[in-house]
């Protein structure tokens, strides 16, 4: 059953779980929404995911075209919150589960790194690419921040969609592409 809740917890859906008890072989789920609460979520969550995931893909894409287009997406398409002021500790719940953080995320266009972070992993898995979440302590102030790692042709390389936002006509690729070796 670990290992299931394990699962679960990775996914942008965990926050629909207000609890788990877990008794042996038994898990005991109770839900933090009633199911057509759920259900609206859901089809909200899928629906941006999959605008996100196949925005302006085409057949002759190839998997870092598609990486190109989802950074864009969410480089252009959300604002970084700088009214918040929660991301500061890696501790944070925030870090460890941020499943309602993507939902809100999503749902208002703006987020904090982690927002940008686990939405970008979340769809480039989606499209079968490896991508992962990296996260530590800024150098330059006592924030922490989250960013990603994608596999290309067998290398692996940064990119961090919240520091790329970008203006009305172009995302900024300051922060894409670097082979993690360099």
């Amino acid at each position: 059953n670990k290992f299931y809740i394990d699962l679960l917890m990775q996914s942008p859906y965990y926050f629909f779980l207000s609890d788990c008890e877990l008794n042996g072989s038994n898990a005991k789920l109770t839900f933090a929404y009633e199911k057509d609460e759920q259900d609206e979520m859901c089809e909200f969550l899928d629906s941006e995911f999959l605008k996100i995931a196949n925005y302006n893909a085409a057949e002759t894409d190839n998997e870092l075209d598609t990486v190109l287009k989802i950074y864009y997406y969410i480089s252009k398409g959300y604002n970084y919150d700088f009214d918040r002021t929660d991301n500061k500790n890696l501790d944070s719940p925030l870090f460890t589960y941020p499943d309602k953080e993507i939902y809100n995320f999503l749902k208002d266009k703006k987020g904090l790194c982690y927002g940008f972070a686990y939405t970008m992993r979340f769809v480039l898995l989606q499209r079968g690419i490896d991508c992962f979440c990296v996260y530590g302590d800024c150098i330059h102030n006592d924030d922490s921040h989250m960013w990603n790692i994608f596999k290309y042709d067998g290398e692996f390389f940064i990119c961090d969609s919240a520091w790329d936002r970008a203006n009305d006509t172009y995302a900024r690729l300051y922060n894409f592409g670097k082979n993690i070796r360099s």
